[in-house]
C-alpha cells in the first residue's frame, strides 16, 4: 500500500514516515514541495498520486511557531 503524509519532516511526520515504511511504501509532502494551505497545491498533490496513493495522513502544521502557538486540538486559542 502506498500512503502520502503531509508535513514529513516535522515532528510528527517524522515518526509516522518512519513507523509506516516498516510496510509500506511512503510518499513525504513538505512545505518545499507543496504549500497544503492552498487548496490548487492540495489538488495537485491528489492529481500527481492517485490513484497510487491509498491513505493520506495529514501532519503538517502552521510553519511558523507564531503561527502554531495559536492553535490547539484544532481550535484557536484566545
Amino acid at each position: 500500500m502506498k500512503i502520502m503524509i503531509t508535513g514529513g519532516n516535522g515532528q510528527l511526520g517524522i515518526d509516522c514516515v518512519r513507523i509506516f515504511r516498516k510496510a509500506h511504501e511512503v510518499v513525504s509532502v513538505d512545505l518545499d514541495e507543496a504549500d497544503i494551505t492552498q487548496l490548487p497545491e492540495v489538488e495537485r498533490l491528489v492529481q500527481t498520486f492517485t490513484p497510487d496513493i491509498h491513505s493520506m495522513y495529514h501532519c503538517a502544521i502552521p510553519y511558523t511557531s507564531k503561527k502554531a502557538k495559536r492553535f490547539y486540538i484544532g481550535k484557536p486559542l484566545s
